[in-house]
């Protein structure tokens, strides 16, 4: 049942799941079913694909929490955090941080593992292949935290 006053989707033992985390999630998932359903249109491999939206999603994550927590360090009092833990779950995220964070695991992790000499494609061309599917994610995503 949707709590409409504190738009929070689910109860849970831990705390509970804001409407904005639920269209995270779902824009997450969308963005990887069309990302696959592409890379077999193409050719390409759907474990690369799958590997690469995994890596750009966990570096937007850190990059967006590290930005957040540089940003605002001097608001921290770190002599009376608690726990490594603290830090890391509680605040905010920063949107700059993540974009950087996925831009620099997305380049590793292509780079890294040969992908794009696997695809015979330049990093431009294959990245052009999956550009459209971007902001449909993050424009569903924002929906979550406009509501």
């Amino acid at each position: 049942m949707i709590d409409i006053i504190t738009l929070q989707i689910l109860s849970t033992p831990k705390g509970v799941i804001p409407l904005w985390g639920m269209f995270a999630g779902v824009s997450l998932v969308l963005t990887l079913l069309l990302s696959l359903a592409q890379a077999k249109r193409k050719g390409h491999s759907t474990d690369d694909i799958f590997g690469f939206i995994t890596a750009t999603t966990l570096g937007a994550l850190f990059g967006a929490r590290i930005a957040y927590l540089l940003l605002t360090a001097q608001s921290i009092n770190w002599q009376m955090t608690l726990s490594w833990s603290e830090i890391m779950y509680q605040g905010e995220m920063h949107i700059v941080g993540g974009y950087l964070g996925a831009i620099i695991t997305g380049w590793f992790y292509l780079e890294g593992f040969s992908i794009i000499k696997r695809a015979k494609v330049s990093l431009l061309r294959f990245l052009d292949l999956y550009f459209y599917i971007i902001p449909l994610g993050m424009g569903f995503g924002y929906i979550g935290v406009f509501i």
